[in-house]
C-alpha cells in the first residue's frame, strides 16, 4: 500500500513522519522501520528531530540515503559490488575510447585537445545513463528519421559512443553510483530486509533519476510504502515538483 502526504519539510512533513513514526512504534517499540532520504545532511536532520526534538527510540529504525539502500539490498544478495568510477577516471576512459577509435568517436577525434570536451561529454553520456536511455532505440529512430535533428550524423555518433560506454563498463565491471539501483531492483524478491519492514518511508525527494524511480516501484511493490513529497501547490517556490 503506497500513501502520499505532501507539504513543507517544517513543520508540514516534519509532523507528519514523527506521527506515522510513532503510530507505527506504539504497539511494538521493535517493529522495524526504514526511512530514507536524499542525503546525508537530511539524514542527520531526520535522526536528531526522532531522537532528540522528539525523544522517540531508534530501535530497529534504519535512516538510509537512497545510495546506502541499493547497497545493502546487493549486499545481501552476497554479490561483488561493481567498482564506481569516479569522474576524472570517466573523462580518461573517454579520451581511451576515442583514441581506439570505437564507434562513435570519429565525430569527436578532431576536437581531442578542446579544453574541457571530456568533462561536458561525459556529464551528456551521464545524463543519458541515469535516463536509461536504450542506445539501440536511439539509432533506429535516428535512422528513421523520427527524431528531429540539425545534425543528426553527430547525435548518432554520440549515441554510439554511449554504447560503447555501456559495454565498457560491463566488461571492466564498473559502475557509477546511479547503476547501484538497477542492480538493487533484482534483488527486491529476495530482500529479508525489506520482508521484515514494517513500512518503508521516503522522506524528501522532489528529484529522481529512471534508475532510482525504478527502484522506488519496486519497493512500494513489496511492502508497505509512504512518501513524504515536498509540495504546497499554493507557493510559487513549490513549483519544480
Amino acid at each position: 500500500m503506497l500513501s502520499i502526504v505532501t507539504g513543507s519539510f517544517h513543520p508540514d512533513l516534519e509532523a507528519a513522519l514523527v506521527s506515522q513514526v510513532r503510530s507505527l512504534k506504539q504497539d511494538d517499540p521493535l517493529a522495524p522501520v526504514a526511512i530514507v532520504v536524499p542525503s546525508q545532511q537530511l539524514a542527520r536532520r531526520v535522526k536528531w528531530l526522532l531522537a532528540v526534538e522528539q525523544g522517540l527510540a531508534l530501535l530497529d529504525v534504519q535512516v538510509l540515503t537512497f545510495h546506502e539502500l541499493a547497497k545493502r539490498l546487493i549486499e545481501e544478495g552476497g554479490e561483488d559490488q561493481p567498482a564506481i568510477a569516479d569522474g576524472m577516471l570517466r573523462e580518461e576512459l573517454l579520451r581511451c575510447l576515442v583514441a581506439r577509435g570505437v564507434p562513435g568517436s570519429e565525430a569527436f577525434r578532431d576536437w581531442a585537445k578542446m579544453r574541457g570536451l571530456w568533462g561536458g561529454l561525459w556529464a551528456t553520456i551521464q545524463d543519458l545513463k541515469e535516463a536509461r536511455v536504450d542506445p539501440l532505440s536511439v539509432l533506429s529512430a535516428i535512422g528513421e528519421k523520427v527524431l528531429g535533428s540539425e545534425d543528426p550524423e553527430r547525435l548518432a555518433a554520440l549515441i554510439r559512443l554511449y554504447a560503447a560506454v555501456l559495454s565498457t563498463d560491463r566488461e571492466l565491471r564498473i559502475s557509477d553510483p546511479d547503476d547501484l539501483a538497477t542492480l538493487a531492483v533484482e534483488r527486491i524478491p529476495y530482500s529479508a530486509f525489506l520482508a521484515r519492514m514494517r513500512r518503508v518511508c521516503y522522506y524528501g525527494f522532489y528529484d529522481l533519476t529512471q534508475g532510482q524511480l525504478d527502484l522506488f516501484k519496486s519497493v512500494a511493490s513489496a511492502c508497505p510504502t509512504s512518501v513524504f513529497f515536498p509540495l504546497r501547490r499554493e507557493i510559487p517556490a513549490y513549483r519544480f515538483a
